[in-house]
């Protein structure tokens, strides 16, 4: 089959060995082994998310560590078909993208809507992939995606990873039902899973509470950057900003719970030099658009290619993440613009949080604030441009993909040595 990033159909994939059959040091091995006996070499690694995977960069990542540490030689990905022309992953000669129906809900659509769509995509999930046996590992991308994960892990005799990218069961805006079923469907499942990648200490500890007999690992959800980052004026002169104005960041899904509203609350309070820009997309940006429409200090710009976001971030002087969630998954959480804002050489405003609090200290530049409007202004009322740039430096890099990933080759082989199932 030619590389494409949506195949046809996603057909199982000869092995494609190095001379000597040496791929992968002992998987090599085992390769060999299986076809002596005339069994199908398992070299394949299966990632399901149910989403369009438009957002799927950490997911991506992942695949591609595979391929590169020789733990797979194929990565595939199947998806939600949201109607959407197709979109290329970062590699699509070595990773293979297909989406199937029922497209997902809208944002912003009740949850009835997106779990009593999940029975149609799992029948599609099944009919794609159930004559396959050469699945070395199923990866999970979130607690929707884990029961046809589990199905196909039985009927493939295969091992599966879970990866957690928040604390699943505890998401915010989830009534209480919605969390009950989750819970319960979760500790159902769990016994099947070979092991659960986590974004932060604080979930991966709540997970060793809740089951202790399973294995976690935290594999933070950090963005790929390879040496220094040129620093970028494209974003000031794409807003027309004077030399002197300062310009605060937010990155990222623009949705409720994020502390979008708290700060757009707050620049209406402050002067026109002092400047907010939201960089992304979600539910909240028709409003965030109005407002933009009557506020000089107030932007929205659609979001950026994930390779650009480091270095058009550094255009601005200051990064926001005041969260004001009230789950447990907003609390324990360690987004990613953390570390896009760290390595853009941006100090951080952020709320009162721990892995957000435990983050400014360890990186040394930041402020910690009550999640509020009134305590934004006032912090930001106090910042110059100047005063901001003449804090100190980083004397470290901040944590990239490339200091995470060892952690998350490690899990790799380890599920490639254990027994299957």
């Amino acid at each position: 089959m030619t590389p494409s990033h949506v195949a046809d159909r996603l057909e199982p994939t000869q092995p494609r060995r190095a001379p000597n059959d040496t791929v992968g040091g002992p998987r090599g091995s085992q390769a060999m082994a299986g076809q002596a006996s005339g069994t199908r070499s398992r070299d394949v690694h299966l990632h399901l998310s149910f989403s369009s995977l438009r957002m799927a960069s950490r997911a991506f990542r992942e695949g591609l560590a595979a391929l590169d540490s020789g733990h797979a030689e194929r990565v595939e990905y199947l998806g939600c078909d949201d109607g959407r022309s197709a979109e290329a992953p970062p590699d699509p000669g070595r990773l293979f993208v297909k989406r199937l129906p029922p497209p997902p809900s809208p944002p912003g659509s009740p949850r009835v809507l997106r779990i009593a769509s999940l029975p149609r995509w799992y029948a599609s999930v099944f009919r794609e992939v159930r004559r396959r046996r050469d699945f070395d590992l199923i990866i999970a991308h979130n607690l929707a995606s884990l029961p046809i994960a589990v199905l196909l892990k039985r009927v493939t005799r295969t091992r599966l990873l879970y990866d957690a990218h928040e604390l699943e069961t505890q998401r915010e805006g989830w009534s209480w039902p919605i969390r009950w079923a989750a819970q319960v469907a979760e500790s159902l499942l769990m016994p099947h899973v070979n092991h659960t990648l986590v974004v932060s200490d604080t979930i991966r500890a709540w997970y060793e509470r809740r089951y202790p007999k399973a294995g976690f690992t935290t594999v933070r959800n950090t963005p790929s950057v390879v040496g220094p980052v040129q620093k970028s004026e494209a974003l000031r002169r794409q807003l027309g900003l004077r030399e002197e104005e300062l310009l605060c960041v937010f990155l990222g899904m623009l949705s409720p719970g994020r502390g979008i509203e708290e700060m757009v609350e707050a620049f209406r309070q402050l002067p026109d030099d002092k400047h907010v820009v939201f960089v992304g997309h979600g539910v909240l940006r028709e409003c965030l658009s109005a407002d933009a429409q009557t506020h000089r200090n107030i932007h929205v710009l659609p979001p950026v290619a994930g390779s650009e976001v480091v270095s058009y971030a550094s255009g601005a002087d200051v990064g926001v993440v005041i969260s004001a969630g009230k789950s447990l998954s907003y609390r324990y959480s360690l987004p990613n613009k953390l570390f896009e804002y760290a390595h853009a050489g941006l100090p951080v405003i952020v709320s009162d949080l721990p892995e957000f609090r435990n983050f400014v200290e360890r990186e040394g530049l930041g402020w910690v604030i009550p999640p509020t409007p009134d305590a934004l202004r006032d912090l930001v009322l106090g910042l110059s441009r100047e005063q901001v740039r003449r804090m100190p430096k980083r004397e470290t890099s901040p944590p990239s993909w490339e200091t995470e990933a060892p952690r998350l080759l490690g899990v790799y082989h380890m599920l490639a040595h254990s027994a299957d199932g």
